[in-house]
């Protein structure tokens, strides 16, 4: 929560610093409601980044989980973003790039997700490619 408030204030970097370290702490936990959370808050700050690819493909990994492992807090982020005035990647990606990049986050296994979250300058790589 506190990611995202400091993402809506203008705050990314340190909302990011935030949202990695609890990214850090729901992994090593296993806590795949945990992670589905944080990966909207990421996809958020990727908004605020400008980077509109990777807040597509987190939020594409992010309703994935939620799919696979029957969590149903994926919406609740993105129900959050209007009423803290955090940006959503709908806000900046047109449906069709949402879909492109929402399949690019969900074709990503659990590990890789998380990798590709901690990460934040990490360019995307189809799996099967070097």
């Amino acid at each position: 929560m506190l990611a995202l408030v400091l993402v809506a204030e203008g705050q990314a970097y340190e909302a990011a610093e935030h949202a990695l370290q609890a990214l850090r702490l729901f992994h090593e936990a296993g806590d795949v409601g945990g992670i589905t959370l944080i990966l909207d808050d990421l996809a958020s700050i990727a908004v605020a980044d400008g980077d509109g690819p990777r807040a597509g493909r987190l939020s594409g990994a992010a309703r994935h989980l939620q799919a696979m492992s029957g969590t149903a807090l994926a919406m609740y982020v993105e129900e959050t973003y209007s009423q803290f005035h955090a940006p959503s990647p709908r806000s900046i990606l047109s449906e069709a790039e949402m879909e492109r990049y929402g399949r690019e986050g969900a074709s990503m296994g659990l590990d890789e997700v998380v990798a590709y979250a901690l990460d934040r300058t990490a360019e995307y790589e189809p799996a099967g490619r070097s």
